[in-house]
């Protein structure tokens, strides 16, 4: 139940810094930041369950390139990991 939360929060995450950028639609993008939640949840062992959050970010990231944004979410992360 936690893993399908923490994904959830990660899909949250991804509209509002699409709404926000407003640069393109971000249907496309959080489609594939939910498949990728549900690929590590589906195939891959618990301790890589964690990382599911972080990878989101990371994939938006790389497609809209808000650095500081994401280099402040992914500090929380790191936060509230520990």
């Amino acid at each position: 139940m936690e893993r399908v939360y923490y994904c959830k929060v990660g899909a949250t995450g991804v509209i509002i810094i699409d709404v926000f950028s407003a640069i393109k639609p971000a249907i496309p993008v959080i489609k594939l930041a939910m498949s990728l939640c549900w690929w590590i949840i589906k195939y891959q062992t618990a301790k890589f369950d964690r990382w599911c959050l972080r990878n989101v970010l990371l994939l938006i990231l790389i497609g809209h390139l808000h650095w500081l944004k994401l280099l402040l979410m992914i500090g929380l992360l790191n936060y509230r990991y520990q």
